[in-house]
Protein backbone atom coordinates (compact mmCIF):
# COMPACT_ATOMS: atom_id res chain seq x y z
CA UNK A 1 0.00 0.00 0.00
CA UNK A 2 2.57 2.40 1.08
CA UNK A 3 4.27 1.35 -2.12
CA UNK A 4 1.17 2.48 -4.18
CA UNK A 5 1.30 5.92 -2.41
CA UNK A 6 4.66 6.49 -3.06
CA UNK A 7 4.26 5.73 -6.85
CA UNK A 8 1.17 7.92 -6.71
CA UNK A 9 3.33 10.89 -5.70
CA UNK A 10 6.04 10.39 -8.13
CA UNK A 11 3.86 10.26 -10.89
CA UNK A 12 1.96 13.65 -9.29
CA UNK A 13 5.35 14.87 -9.37
CA UNK A 14 6.66 13.98 -12.75
CA UNK A 15 3.24 15.24 -14.35
CA UNK A 16 3.92 18.20 -12.78
CA UNK A 17 7.77 18.95 -14.31
CA UNK A 18 5.99 17.91 -17.66
CA UNK A 19 3.53 20.43 -17.32
CA UNK A 20 5.80 23.00 -16.40
CA UNK A 21 8.41 22.47 -19.22
CA UNK A 22 8.39 24.71 -21.92
CA UNK A 23 6.82 23.81 -25.02
CA UNK A 24 8.30 24.58 -28.54
CA UNK A 25 6.66 25.81 -31.04
CA UNK A 26 6.78 23.60 -34.73
CA UNK A 27 6.36 27.21 -36.36
CA UNK A 28 9.95 28.38 -37.79
CA UNK A 29 10.56 31.99 -37.52
CA UNK A 30 11.04 33.32 -41.34
CA UNK A 31 14.34 33.65 -42.61
CA UNK A 32 16.43 37.35 -41.83
CA UNK A 33 16.24 38.66 -45.68
CA UNK A 34 18.71 41.90 -45.60
CA UNK A 35 17.75 44.85 -47.27
CA UNK A 36 18.77 45.46 -51.08
CA UNK A 37 20.30 48.61 -51.68
CA UNK A 38 20.12 49.40 -55.45
CA UNK A 39 20.31 52.99 -57.15
CA UNK A 40 18.90 55.73 -54.47
CA UNK A 41 16.87 52.97 -52.68
CA UNK A 42 16.75 50.51 -49.99
CA UNK A 43 14.48 47.89 -49.99
CA UNK A 44 13.10 46.55 -46.95
CA UNK A 45 10.34 44.05 -46.39
CA UNK A 46 7.65 43.94 -43.51
CA UNK A 47 4.67 41.64 -42.73
CA UNK A 48 2.24 42.30 -40.27
CA UNK A 49 -1.52 41.87 -38.99
CA UNK A 50 -4.13 44.73 -38.70
CA UNK A 51 -5.25 45.85 -35.24
CA UNK A 52 -8.16 43.42 -35.17
CA UNK A 53 -6.24 40.53 -36.53
CA UNK A 54 -8.41 40.00 -39.69
CA UNK A 55 -6.24 41.13 -42.21
CA UNK A 56 -2.68 40.03 -43.32
CA UNK A 57 0.06 42.26 -45.13
CA UNK A 58 3.04 42.24 -46.74
CA UNK A 59 4.68 45.13 -48.17
CA UNK A 60 8.10 45.64 -49.19
CA UNK A 61 9.35 49.52 -47.92
CA UNK A 62 11.65 51.94 -50.57
CA UNK A 63 14.21 53.83 -48.56
CA UNK A 64 15.83 56.67 -50.05
CA UNK A 65 19.05 56.52 -49.22
CA UNK A 66 21.41 59.59 -48.01
CA UNK A 67 22.87 61.92 -50.47
CA UNK A 68 24.06 65.61 -49.66
CA UNK A 69 20.64 67.12 -49.46
CA UNK A 70 19.15 64.24 -46.87
CA UNK A 71 21.81 63.20 -44.75
CA UNK A 72 19.18 60.03 -43.39
CA UNK A 73 17.12 57.49 -44.79
CA UNK A 74 13.49 58.36 -45.25
CA UNK A 75 10.56 55.95 -46.40
CA UNK A 76 9.46 57.12 -50.34
CA UNK A 77 6.97 54.47 -50.92
CA UNK A 78 5.04 51.31 -49.29
CA UNK A 79 4.84 48.33 -52.02
CA UNK A 80 1.95 46.20 -51.41
CA UNK A 81 2.72 42.40 -52.46
CA UNK A 82 -0.43 40.96 -50.81
CA UNK A 83 -3.60 41.14 -48.36
CA UNK A 84 -5.33 38.56 -47.10
CA UNK A 85 -8.09 37.61 -44.95
CA UNK A 86 -7.12 35.51 -41.73
CA UNK A 87 -9.17 32.19 -40.61
CA UNK A 88 -9.99 32.98 -36.97
CA UNK A 89 -10.17 29.17 -36.21
CA UNK A 90 -6.09 28.89 -37.10
CA UNK A 91 -3.44 30.40 -35.03
CA UNK A 92 -2.19 33.66 -36.23
CA UNK A 93 1.34 32.53 -36.37
CA UNK A 94 0.59 30.06 -38.48
CA UNK A 95 -1.11 32.08 -41.36
CA UNK A 96 2.06 34.99 -41.08
CA UNK A 97 3.47 35.24 -44.46
CA UNK A 98 7.03 36.44 -44.90
CA UNK A 99 9.96 36.95 -47.76
CA UNK A 100 12.23 34.36 -48.44
CA UNK A 101 14.29 36.01 -50.65
CA UNK A 102 15.10 39.47 -51.95
CA UNK A 103 17.18 39.86 -55.00
CA UNK A 104 17.84 42.40 -57.93
CA UNK A 105 17.26 40.84 -61.59
CA UNK A 106 16.75 43.23 -64.12
CA UNK A 107 14.31 44.34 -61.42
CA UNK A 108 14.20 43.69 -57.47
CA UNK A 109 12.70 39.65 -57.26
CA UNK A 110 10.86 39.18 -53.78
CA UNK A 111 10.14 35.87 -53.29
CA UNK A 112 7.25 35.21 -50.84
CA UNK A 113 7.03 31.95 -48.64
CA UNK A 114 2.95 30.66 -49.53
CA UNK A 115 3.42 31.96 -53.31
CA UNK A 116 4.69 32.96 -56.70
CA UNK A 117 7.65 35.85 -56.69
CA UNK A 118 7.11 39.36 -57.50
CA UNK A 119 8.98 41.29 -59.37
CA UNK A 120 9.14 45.07 -58.68
CA UNK A 121 10.30 48.22 -61.13
CA UNK A 122 12.93 49.82 -59.27
CA UNK A 123 12.03 52.89 -61.43
CA UNK A 124 8.45 53.05 -60.95
CA UNK A 125 8.35 51.39 -57.32
CA UNK A 126 5.23 49.11 -58.63
CA UNK A 127 4.93 45.70 -58.76
CA UNK A 128 4.59 44.63 -62.76
CA UNK A 129 4.33 40.95 -62.29
CA UNK A 130 5.50 37.76 -61.26
CA UNK A 131 9.15 37.35 -63.48
CA UNK A 132 8.92 35.93 -66.81
CA UNK A 133 10.75 32.33 -67.35
CA UNK A 134 14.25 33.15 -68.83
CA UNK A 135 14.26 36.84 -67.10
CA UNK A 136 12.82 40.13 -68.41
Amino acid sequence: MRNIRRLGVCLAWLAALMLAMPVHAKIKPPPEVPAIRHGQYEFKWRGFFNRDDTLLSVVVEAWSLPDEKTPVTKPVKIIPLLCKSTDPRLELDAQFEFVTSMKMEDGLLVAVAAGQPYYIDPGTLRVVGPPKPGGR
